[in-house]
């Protein structure tokens, strides 16, 4: 009899487990519906076809229905103590989007921990102004921030700072080579040595959401242990290194691309808006036939094309979604100016 029970409690659990994980994607979709059928309401607009959505995917109470439309997100915030174990008698300040840290003290030793995520994380004794700047990263969901760590393995001990996309890395220390490996959600990335701000400056594209990312190895093979830059579309390069040839392929979306060997800050202008979703970028490449292997960069109509190199690169072809144009040969900078708009004709 006991058996018994047990079987049908476990089915019963299985059962609802299984109901909860597939009405998760049914609220999302619930919410976007309502908020359509809403302002339909508001312009007086018929949507005969979206009540029958509504009806697919949403509860038929109206309570309900009226909870999941108004839901509420919490503000993102983070916590400061002055305890390693984040007890709350010795809280100092908890940081939310608004905060300017530039107002907090500079007293040293006044921050020993931040509870975030649900954790308390220990840090390096600080003043609640460093701390406030050092780890404002936190402000953002996971997957649009990274830590930086003075250990290749990423060890929780040798934190030095979580970066998203409003860090300062201009603050951060530029002496030192404290930097030693990056954490990328639950991934530990082993980098050159270097110090937080030159990490911040290089690396500020995982800021950028995962589809944005353009990843630049030092190989050509896009060897895991050779990532020497993360772009994006929102990344400053004037900030990166103008000299060595630290880029020599590029991974975006899984896939390898070799470039011609260049320094960070040149790639970084010619590559980052390969970031861009791809309807919205123009490719360029340095052949007629659009080949893969002869790509030179990328622009889209928000790129600032004075900024663009008018030497040394030379463009034959531009590629519009899956169409490859044979365009007038003439530099990188020319061809910004007359084609970067060509995604949205």
């Amino acid at each position: 009899m006991q058996w018994f029970r047990l079987t049908v409690l476990v089915i019963v659990v299985v059962v609802f487990g299984f109901q909860e994980v597939k009405a998760q994607p049914r609220r999302k979709a619930c919410f976007h519906l309502l908020k359509v059928k809403k302002l339909a309401r508001k312009h007086n607009i018929e949507l005969r076809n979206l009540q029958k959505l509504v009806r697919l995917y949403c509860p038929r109470s109206r309570k309900l229905r009226a909870q999941i439309l108004h839901r509420k997100r919490r503000s993102p915030s983070f916590a400061i103590f002055d305890s390693d174990q984040c007890s709350d008698s010795y809280l100092k300040v908890t940081v939310g989007p608004r905060t300017n840290c530039y107002q907090l003290p500079n007293t040293p030793g006044e921050a020993d921990a931040v509870w975030a995520d649900g954790k308390c994380i220990n840090i390096q004794d600080t003043s609640l102004r460093v701390a406030c700047l050092k780890y404002n990263g936190l402000l953002e969901p996971p997957h649009r921030r990274f830590a930086i760590y003075d250990s290749s393995t990423c060890l929780s001990g040798y934190l030095k700072a979580i970066v998203g996309v409003d860090t300062d890395c201009g603050w951060l220390p530029a002496k030192g080579h404290d930097a030693e490996g990056i954490r990328v959600g639950n991934k530990c990335v082993d980098i050159p040595d270097t110090s937080q701000s030159h990490a911040c400056f290089r690396y500020k594209g995982l800021a950028a959401p995962p589809r944005q990312r353009v990843w630049v190895y030092n190989m050509d093979t896009c060897g895991e242990k050779h990532v020497s830059a993360t772009f994006s579309p929102s990344v400053t390069c004037a900030q990166l290194p103008a000299t060595g040839k630290l880029a020599q392929a590029l991974r975006i979306k899984k896939k390898c691309i070799n470039i011609a060997d260049t320094s960070l800050q040149k790639a970084c202008f010619q590559y980052r808006d390969l970031g861009h979703r791809r309807s919205a970028q123009v490719r360029f490449y340095s052949s007629d036939s659009c080949a893969r292997n002869e790509l030179i960069g990328a622009v889209s109509a928000w790129t600032d094309c004075s900024k663009l190199p008018t030497q040394g690169l030379k463009v034959e072809a531009i590629k519009v979604g899956k169409q490859c144009i044979d365009i007038d040969d003439t530099n990188f900078k020319g061809a910004c100016i007359k084609h970067q708009n060509s995604a949205g004709r």
